[in-house]
């Protein structure tokens, strides 16, 4: 089970609906009670400076890592929001983020209504 800080590559689609790309993504809930097994994962960037700024934008760095690694400076876009089951995960977890430096899920949650 996927839990939240965990980083999973994913297939993420354009929202032009034109293509996907592979990328990395960071689980920013998932629900031990539901049924459906669904978890909710942003894209991961290494645009930085795109999105220095951005308050959806939360900035990755290689010492925020409890376990894995990154390969540079990043940003999770928690504007930029995938729902998938819990089995559809890709190539699998590949590291995780810091408990302490998670979204708070009251902040995911508003992003992804906006």
């Amino acid at each position: 089970m996927l839990s939240p800080g965990d980083i999973v590559l994913l297939d993420f689609p354009y929202t032009n609906q034109t293509g996907s790309k592979v990328r990395p993504g960071l689980v920013l809930n998932s629900n031990p009670h539901n049924k459906l097994e669904d978890v909710n994962v942003a894209y991961i960037t290494t645009e930085v400076d795109a999105y220095a700024h951005d308050p959806a934008a939360i900035a990755l760095n290689a010492t925020d890592m409890a376990e894995g690694t990154l390969k540079q400076t990043s940003v999770a876009r928690v504007d930029k929001v995938l729902t998938i089951h819990s089995s559809k995960r890709g190539p699998g977890r590949q590291g995780a983020h810091h408990p302490q430096q998670q979204v708070p899920q009251s902040r995911a949650t508003k992003q992804q209504k906006n």
